[in-house]
């Protein structure tokens, strides 16, 4: 387990290759690997309450998915950046631990899009463009009025009780979320009423989610409704998807799709300097192999089930109770660099910070069930982004800009995707290609190779189903258990699962500092 090993450098840049096996002096309370928004969350969480605590990261900068980077390394565009992992945050500010904080004393801005969620029809020749605010949902949002009063049905109750459905949905799998834990609410009273409206609100959305996707599959709604529950990179109709997709569609409405100001680096920026501000440390450049290399006296893996693993196998002594984590589904990441907007046929897409090329329900079920069964669609669920719609600093002084875009592959895929994703655009944006100076795809292998955390391409960490939800890592009854004493999992794959909103960290944290309380109070 632990021991106790020499350390030099603080600061969080590149060390040498065997920086993992050295440590600084002098035994820190918690030891995290992993500097993602779970991770410094987590980190956060304890020093605030006056724990000593040491984030270890294996890359030469933190981050995790949240970075912002060079689009490449060198060559024309490498003036561009790019947000490797997630460009748009739907979680950041309904999550709970994350309005806890005041991140914008270090600089953080989150910036809004005219339009938050663009999705284009082409079957049907016409397009759905939402604006945040739930009363501008009109005739000329769904392409009709009653398409439109369908979807304010559908996500009314919901949007309207968004932070209730967020505490709910981002709770830690054995309670609900309440305010209370985050210095929100005041009272036991407050918080109980928090959980009975996010209940109402997601039963709700729900039921008549399900009810509009089985009695009106070619509906507009039931589109979009399947382009929002795709996030969680499996067929719609499952109950993670869908419930993630009324979740996503209740914080539209509710506090917007942010895009952050100079990238989504500035996230874990503004994370790292509140850590900092309560003497937490990040160090980078520090790959652990095993806990053999750590000497907390808490430990906190805030990476992946399958990386977790791998450190669990390897350290010596360790008995945990470990489950065999199955992949989810998988991306291939495609950014186009552009001179000009996409041409959209609809002009609205073109001031959307998201856009789901997602198609028609039956489109989207059958392309996701493809992917999942090994089969590479012709046609496959694309999500982009053009950040430039809300932070025009995105765009370089001779007008080029970087448009982002996942589509759903198998995992471990190693077929190009770059055409099909071009030819869904274009069937949208006649004259698409003439825009596009370059393409730069990542694919399951590259995008594993940048994360460890992402299997085979699996960005959501694990498969988002029912049994991957409850016990995604460890045999115990907590979520959060690394299946050894004194070691916790806090990442994507831990509930309530992959997004910007650094909840899994801070339930983590509450059950290391309920430990370490215990461990002080055993020794007397």
């Amino acid at each position: 387990m632990p021991h106790d090993t020499d350390r030099d450098d603080p600061a969080c840049e590149s060390e040498s290759a065997d920086a993992g096996a050295r440590s600084r002096p002098g035994r820190v309370d918690v030891d995290i690997v992993g500097s993602g928004p779970n991770g410094l969350s987590a980190a956060i969480s304890l020093a605030r309450q006056g724990f000593s605590v040491r984030v270890l990261e294996a890359s030469d900068t933190p981050g995790g998915g949240s970075r912002t980077v060079p689009l490449a390394s060198q060559g024309p565009h490498a003036d561009l950046l790019s947000d490797p992992c997630a460009a748009v945050h739907p979680l950041a500010l309904a999550s709970p631990f994350f309005r806890s904080l005041d991140l914008e004393r270090h600089g953080l801005t989150f910036l809004h899009a005219p339009f938050a969620l663009g999705h284009p029809l082409p079957s049907r020749g016409t397009s759905v463009a939402l604006r945040r605010d739930l009363s501008t949902v009109d005739a000329e949002s769904f392409g009709s009025e009653a398409e439109a009063s369908a979807w304010r049905r559908i996500i009314g109750t919901a949007s309207r009780y968004s932070d209730d459905l967020a505490a709910l949905l981002l709770g830690d799998g054995r309670r609900p979320t309440s305010g209370a834990d985050f210095a929100l609410a005041d009272t036991t009273g407050q918080a109980v009423r928090s959980v009975v409206r996010g209940a109402r609100g997601f039963a709700s959305a729900l039921a008549r989610s399900y009810g509009e996707i089985a009695l009106r599959p070619g509906s507009a709604v039931s589109a979009v409704l399947a382009g929002l529950a795709v996030h969680a990179i499996a067929p719609p109709a499952r109950p993670v998807s869908m419930a993630s997709g009324v979740l996503l569609g209740a914080t539209l409405h509710g506090h917007g799709w942010p895009i952050v100001n100079g990238g989504s680096g500035a996230i874990v920026a503004a994370m790292r300097a509140e850590l900092e501000s309560y003497g937490g440390q990040v160090e980078c450049g520090r790959r652990i192999d095993s806990l053999d290399h750590l000497d907390g006296r808490a430990i906190v893996l805030a990476v992946g089930a399958l990386e977790a693993r791998r450190i669990l196998g390897a350290s010596a002594g360790l008995r945990a109770r470990l489950l065999r984590p199955s992949p989810g589904g998988a991306a291939a990441r495609v950014d186009f660099v552009l001179h000009g907007d996409v041409p959209w046929t609809d002009e609205r897409l073109g001031h959307a910070g998201t856009v789901h090329l997602t198609g028609d329900y039956r489109h989207v079920d059958t392309a996701e069930k493809a992917a999942r069964s090994g089969e590479v669609p012709d046609s496959p669920a694309i999500l982009a982004s053009q950040p430039w719609t809300a932070d025009p600093a995105r765009i370089s002084p001779d007008g080029r800009r970087v448009l982002w875009s996942y589509a759903h592959v198998p995992n471990g895929s190693e077929v190009s995707v770059t055409e099909r994703v071009t030819r869904v655009i274009e069937a949208s944006a006649p004259g698409f290609r003439d825009v596009v100076d370059a393409t730069i795809e990542r694919g399951p292998a590259d995008l594993e190779r940048y994360n460890a955390s992402y299997p085979g391409g699996d960005i959501a960490s694990i498969a988002a189903d029912v049994p991957g939800m409850a016990f995604r890592f460890a045999r115990s009854a907590d979520p959060y258990s690394g299946g050894a004493r004194g070691v916790w999992m806090a990442s994507a794959s831990t509930p309530p699962g992959p997004g910007v909103h650094g909840m899994a960290g801070a339930h983590a944290a509450r059950r290391v500092a309920e430990y370490l309380h215990s461990d002080h109070s055993s020794r007397g």
